[in-house]
């Protein structure tokens, strides 16, 4: 009897790690050669190229063993700031995007473009690019993601893919900041390198 599945993609193989299996020692031993022992002069370069993400070299190192791309993008969720976002967090979050080099900003949000324009006036203009989300029609909740997930998804989904493609970034060299489920789908079925919290990201 075949046992049950356990996920999308699972073939049903042995497991990877087994007490005394072959598989699971050599993924062990991969994994210690590629992860924990990596030349000083690798974790300096990846240290260094962390910072200028703006992350910590925990959060960029697997990102750059899982996908082997080198990160070139940010992608901020900026849809949860109200349309009249106090001065303080907007400068937190500018005084944070002043810091990052050699990477290319960009925005997502649902709100107006005075936003991205406050925050490209306090960083000399940081953010390349914005993609525009629909906004919920009047009288409806303003959690778009309450409605279809199709629907939800595609109309959020879009508007990400072509601001990428208009700069000819791969999905997979851009990292997601936001937070929330909206934030998580869009950088799941885009297939971006990975999600990070704006609320950590901007601590």
């Amino acid at each position: 009897m075949t046992p049950p599945s356990t996920g999308i993609g699972h073939n049903q193989g042995p497991p990877l790690i087994g007490a005394g299996s072959w598989a699971g020692y050599c993924w062990r031993r991969a994994r210690r050669e590629v992860w924990d022992n990596p030349p000083v002069e690798v974790i300096r370069r990846r240290k260094r190229r962390a910072e200028e993400l703006g992350l910590s070299y925990a959060q960029y190192a697997p990102i750059l063993l899982d996908k082997g791309v080198r990160t070139e993008a940010l992608v901020f969720d900026l849809s949860g700031l109200s349309e009249r976002a106090p001065a303080a967090p907007l400068e937190r979050m500018a005084a944070k995007l002043r810091t990052l080099r050699h990477c290319t900003v960009f925005a997502a949000t649902t709100e107006a473009a005075h936003l991205v324009d406050d925050l490209n006036a306090r960083t000399g203009g940081i953010i390349a690019d914005c993609a525009r989300f629909p906004r919920p029609p009047a009288g409806r909740r303003r959690d778009p993601w309450a409605r279809p997930p199709r629907l939800a998804l595609d109309a959020f989904l879009q508007p990400v893919l072509g601001m990428l493609a208009r700069h000819a970034v791969a999905p997979a060299a851009a990292v997601m900041i936001g937070d929330g489920v909206g934030a998580e789908r869009i950088a799941e079925s885009a297939r971006l390198a990975r999600v990070f919290g704006a609320a950590d990201y901007f601590q």
